[in-house]
């Protein structure tokens, strides 16, 4: 992150009155919800060795001042149910479904996801891809045209493998996986609503097809 890129995110964390350890906390159980006792040791893993790693003890305090303002949770019983039906009931594209937050764990609330977005935007923009195991394709979205082309390009190296989950996977990790090479990859489509996660629908974007053919295991 440049120092420019820095001095902006700061000026918006600083708008939103969020720190930078909240802010990466709210980002990492965007990702997973998790166990209260293990919120600040995971987000401190997580940002090992980044520009903008805090220390353990401020992680811990910005899990305080989240719950205190309401940006994250305890799930329910109930919000698992919501979660879990919203996964298995959306019509339009569904790019980040992430981990559903089982009832103890810590998760954000609509509130904190939103205000999270207009902190962050700089260091997060929106963008995600759905994978197609089936038919070897990864789906790129965006809600813009050069973020969905850099996403997209990242993936497509010439002679790169990508591993596709075909379902057959066991509970220890094991198996389940076909590989792929890249073939090539469509132009920009403009399209329209499509979900970016379990807080926020995208009113229109772009979507990037790339598509792969199988292909052996790469050596290891």
């Amino acid at each position: 992150m440049t120092e420019e890129k820095k001095r902006e995110l700061f000026a918006d964390l600083q708008q939103c009155g969020m720190s930078v350890a909240e802010m990466s906390v709210l980002a990492v159980l965007l990702m997973a919800p998790l166990e209260p006792a293990e919120v600040a040791d995971v987000v401190k893993g997580e940002l090992q060795g980044d520009a903008l790693e805090q220390p353990l003890e401020s992680y811990a305090q910005a899990v305080k001042s989240c719950l205190k303002k309401k940006w994250i949770r305890k799930s329910t019983k109930q919000e698992y149910k919501k979660q879990a039906a919203l996964r298995d009931h959306e019509t339009i594209p569904f790019v980040d479904e992430g981990i559903i937050a089982s009832p103890g764990r810590i998760d954000l609330t609509p509130e904190g996801y939103h205000l999270f977005r207009k902190a962050a935007k700089r260091r997060y923009p929106r963008y995600g891809m759905r994978c197609n195991s089936p038919s070897f394709l990864l789906e790129i979205y965006s809600d813009s045209e050069a973020d969905c082309r850099e996403y997209a390009k990242s993936l497509q190296e010439p002679y790169s493998i990508y591993p596709f989950d075909d379902g057959t996977g066991e509970m220890d990790g094991s198996g389940g996986t076909v590989y792929g090479l890249f073939k090539d990859a469509s132009e920009p489509l403009p399209i329209g609503p499509w979900r970016f996660n379990r807080f926020e629908v995208v009113p229109k974007g772009f979507r990037i097809i790339l598509r792969y053919t199988p292909a052996p295991a790469p050596l290891a």
